[in-house]
């Protein structure tokens, strides 16, 4: 009987079935990694739209006031009612912070000043992933500068 070297198909298989359990684990030990990332990245690209709407403020000499609603983040020049510039938010995050009355948050001109309600100083937006994660993007004191910070 003469003998071959190589594989089985049975030991080909096992190894196979081995490997698949093991990227299977580690795929799932990795998601909520990837969900916290996801967030992250809605929080820092609604940051730089704060920080545009407070440059716009800035160069038209126009209030820019800021609103939302369940999937979509908005900017009004000058107190329009039309939306100037709307970024729709992924699926399953929503901004969760108590929805504002009309013009209520946003930047002043000339100095993009940021305010709340009738008074000057920062506001802070919640973000809620599909997961449930929170995250924080705060427009500090009256300087309005954005930054994402974890909950």
């Amino acid at each position: 009987m003469r003998w071959r070297e190589g594989y089985t198909l049975l030991e080909m298989l096992t190894v196979l079935a081995i490997l698949g359990i093991i990227s299977g684990a580690f795929f799932l030990a990795l998601m909520p990694q990837i969900r916290a990332q996801r967030l992250h990245e809605v929080g820092v690209t609604l940051a730089g739209e704060l920080k545009r709407a407070r440059t716009q403020a800035q160069k038209s000499g126009a209030d820019v006031l800021v609103s939302w609603n369940a999937g979509s983040f908005n900017t009004h020049v000058g107190g329009t009612t039309g939306a100037d510039r709307v970024v729709n938010l992924p699926e399953g995050t929503r901004i969760i912070t108590p929805t504002p009355a009309p013009g209520a948050l946003g930047y002043e001109a000339p100095h993009g000043t940021a305010f709340n309600g009738t008074e000057p100083g920062g506001f802070v937006l919640t973000l809620e992933g599909p997961d449930g994660r929170r995250l924080d993007v705060v427009a500090q004191g009256i300087t309005g500068l954005p930054k994402v910070r974890n909950r």
